[in-house]
């Protein structure tokens, strides 16, 4: 009969423990998107229409070039490690980031792609912030995505 309150306790600190953390990785999420969407607003209300257009063609290039670090390591190494309990996951974290580094410069790198397309007209200064922003996104963001997943799992 001693065992009965100390399972119930046990399990109800696990389920706070786990709503904790549910929590923190639900508002990390929303803010980041709300960043996002932020810098979107700002995008159409701010920027000319041949300005807007190439910071479309720079979001969807970081977008596509971030696929590749986070399909070759980064979500491998998060379900491998769903498997370990949660207080071990963290010390996989700083491998996981240094292996997938070199992957997410390398596509990172590749964002300056959309500067080929980028129609005729766009004013020098409009591409050259962009591109540079693109491939700094493009290399921190699925870095960023990483190590919130392996946080708040």
């Amino acid at each position: 009969m001693e065992l009965r309150p100390t399972v119930r306790a046990a399990r109800w600190i696990g389920t706070v423990a786990q709503r904790h953390i549910f929590a923190a990785g639900f508002a990390d999420t929303g803010l980041s998107s709300l960043a996002t969407f932020t810098i979107g607003v700002f995008a159409v209300r701010v920027l000319a229409p041949v300005e807007l257009g190439v910071y479309a063609l720079a979001y969807q290039a970081i977008f596509l070039v971030s696929i590749v670090p986070m399909s070759l390591l980064f979500l491998p190494a998060e379900v491998a490690v769903v498997s370990h309990p949660p207080e071990n996951r963290v010390r996989y974290l700083k491998r996981s980031v240094t292996l997938g580094a070199i992957p997410a410069v390398v596509a990172g790198t590749a964002a300056f792609g959309w500067v080929a397309v980028a129609p005729a007209g766009t004013p020098a200064d409009a591409m050259f912030g962009l591109a540079v922003t693109a491939v700094a996104v493009a290399i921190l963001s699925p870095v960023q995505d990483h190590v919130r997943r392996m946080l708040h799992s």
